[in-house]
């Protein structure tokens, strides 16, 4: 957990929770909760009264009652219920839905049905997770259901599980390990025509390519998970798809190319009111502007990505970006704190890409600010995380191509052949 940072263009930090407390969560759960009575079977102990209250999270209603006899029900009804709240961007509840049905999973006959339940139950949780930035948690029970997918040989659980399990070498910084585990989902999920876990698998190795810096195969992958992702109606993995896309091109240096693109997801999901969505693509138009050096705009975007953010990735990603754009734009009070903050929220969460990425960020907004040392310490820090992995070449997304030597930062050489470093040198410390 890290400190809730308020939305909108004036930050602060406040303490606890780890989500936004807004009317629209109030007003998701009120909905979830409804759904979920409306469905379900009557049970005179719980008062239908109380649905539709704003009752705390852990407090759910008549299908979760463990003293229900009827849970392979109730795991259909939290099922249903968790889809739609992902949809809805109501990570928390999504979450709670989730947990809830796994454990009545456990007092289920442990049979062929129920695996094949507890998969689909997994494979939907990716995004949740990933935004709530609690992905690295359930590594071990993906992996678990890996081996029982693999038994089961059916090429469809075997597609969407793979797509799953491909994240996260990704998250942990191990791209090589994800390209090859998204490849083979993506076979998988060709043969059994499972066209949202292709997307999604496309989407995410559009992902990958772009941090070991493989930016043509980034774009060229651009297409395809865009024609899945849209045939599939999944939204969220179209923007992220785009948007992974469109930062590639700004690595080559096409800054206005990408910020169209990028501005193009942004008004799909504003057009939709998909705030969590929104909020990703504004800070991605704030790349290629912080990079051609018009910071207003850059700022403006930013901020548009803060007052978006629903999730705590969502806050972590736009509020980092923003602060780094005041920074380059010469406003660096009160930003480095942020910033600080933001590097440790992705240390916390092992996501090993922000962790670098935000310190590099951070070490260039405290060389801004004329404190070299803490600067030099902090370019250290970040390029000793891209280096502990053996196939994370980090330099080549930032365009630093960093080297710490005797207190500078000089631009080197990219260390593999194969992967390209085209952004511009950042400037060195003197």
């Amino acid at each position: 957990a890290f400190p809730y940072i308020g939305k909108g263009s004036d930050v602060t930090l406040e303490a606890n929770p780890v989500s936004v407390p807004s009317t629209k969560s109030s007003k998701i759960r009120r909905s979830m909760l409804r759904w979920i009575v409306g469905c379900a079977p009557s049970n005179p102990r719980i008062p239908r009264d109380r649905v539709g209250t704003n009752l705390p999270p852990t407090i759910l209603p008549n299908p979760l009652d463990p003293l229900s006899p009827n849970k392979d029900k109730a795991v259909h009804y939290l099922d249903l219920a968790n889809q739609k709240a992902i949809r809805a961007s109501a990570m928390n509840e999504s979450h709670q839905y989730f947990l809830a049905a796994m454990a009545l999973l456990d007092d289920l006959p442990d049979d062929d049905a129920n695996r094949r339940r507890r998969i689909g139950l997994l494979a939907n949780q990716v995004p949740a997770l990933i935004l709530l930035m609690r992905f690295h948690e359930h590594q071990e029970l993906f992996l678990k259901h890996q081996a029982v997918a693999e038994r089961l040989a059916d090429a469809d659980l075997l597609g969407r599980m793979y797509c799953c399990i491909g994240h996260f070498p990704w998250w942990l910084g191990r791209f090589d390990e994800a390209i090859d585990t998204l490849s083979r989902a993506v076979t998988w999920c060709k043969k059994s025509g499972n066209v949202e876990a292709l997307g999604r698998s496309y989407v995410m190795l559009i992902w990958a390519n772009l941090y070991i810096g493989e930016l043509a195969r980034a774009i060229e992958l651009c297409e395809p998970a865009r024609r899945a992702t849209e045939e599939a109606r999944d939204l969220r993995y179209f923007v992220w798809g785009v948007t992974g896309a469109a930062w590639a091109l700004a690595l080559q240096g096409k800054w206005d190319v990408a910020e169209s693109q990028a501005l193009g997801a942004l008004e799909r999901a504003e057009g939709l009111g998909e705030d969590t969505m929104a909020s990703f693509a504004a800070f991605i138009v704030a790349i290629p502007n912080i990079m051609k050096g018009d910071h207003a705009k850059a700022i403006a975007y930013g901020q548009k990505s803060a007052r978006y953010a629903v999730t705590p990735a969502d806050q972590a990603w736009s509020q980092s970006f923003l602060c780094w754009a005041r920074c380059r734009a010469g406003d660096v009070a009160g930003s480095l704190d942020i910033q600080h903050v933001m590097v440790e929220a992705n240390r916390a969460a092992h996501f090993r890409w922000g962790e670098a990425l935000f310190g590099l960020n951070l070490g260039d907004s405290l060389r801004l600010a004329g404190r070299n040392e803490d600067a030099r310490r902090t370019f250290e820090a970040a390029l000793a995380v891209a280096k502990g992995e053996a196939d994370f070449n980090f330099p080549s997304i930032t365009g630093g191509r960093l080297l710490i030597e005797a207190g500078r930062v000089r631009p080197i050489a990219v260390s593999t052949a194969k992967r390209t470093a085209l952004m511009p040198d950042m400037p060195t410390l003197h």
